[in-house]
């Protein structure tokens, strides 16, 4: 797991499991145009095909994230526990401001009547970690697939099931809320990822380490 912190200055650090690779979260214009020219140049011809429609669809996922708060967004690449196949996932860090503090067990208690009142439901379970409280939810939704060759643009996306656990932990104050999203639509394989998202929660951290932290030689 390597140590990592969001691409500006968020208040919170994090370890990003190995396997990820980062998505650009800033200047989606400019990153979307090379890379659209690198898979016209180099590309297979399914790839060309695809390729506007996909990377389209890629940026505005990407503006979305970035305007929810995102500090981190990676695309991995895994192996399956079960028969060694390969196994792809998302992996999304947002970070959310409230104002105002207060009980970190209510902050989690609200968020935790939000998901219930948008009819998200899953397996919800409170843990208390060696940083703080923290909210696990796990469920299966559907979201709309990836586009085929010859599908016409108007074409009404299919739904495919995806596998997701959302890890929710609350800064020490209550007025901040860091949320680890994974995501794969190996749905069978989605389990396998419940040890690295705990681990990687424990580790999360709202204050810098202590080489980064300009008072820990102060505070010794």
């Amino acid at each position: 797991m390597s140590d990592t912190a969001p691409e500006e200055p968020a208040a919170v650090w994090f370890g990003v499991p190995d396997g990820y690779a980062p998505l650009p979260l800033h200047d989606l214009t400019d990153t979307m145009s090379v890379t659209y020219q690198l898979i016209q140049e180099l590309g297979t011809d399914e790839q060309r095909a695809l390729s506007g429609t996909a990377l389209g669809a890629l940026a505005v996922y990407l503006g979305e994230l970035a305007e929810r708060g995102a500090v981190y967004c990676g695309i991995g690449r895994h192996v399956s526990e079960t028969d060694g196949s390969p196994v792809t996932s998302s992996l999304v860090v947002t970070l959310q401001e409230y104002p105002g503090r207060r009980n970190p067990r209510l902050l989690l208690r609200d968020v935790a009547e939000g998901k219930r009142r948008a009819g998200e439901h899953g397996h919800a379970e409170l843990v208390d970690l060696p940083n703080g409280p923290a909210l696990f939810v796990e469920r299966e939704l559907l979201l709309p697939a990836p586009p085929r060759p010859g599908d016409h643009v108007l074409t009404v996306a299919a739904e495919a099931p995806v596998w997701q656990l959302e890890a929710f932990l609350p800064g020490p104050d209550g007025d901040r809320l860091a949320v680890i999203e994974v995501s794969t639509p190996f749905v069978a394989a989605g389990p396998q990822f419940r040890p690295m998202t705990v681990a990687m929660a424990a580790a999360l951290s709202f204050r810098p380490p202590a080489d980064q932290d300009p008072l820990a030689s102060l505070l010794g």
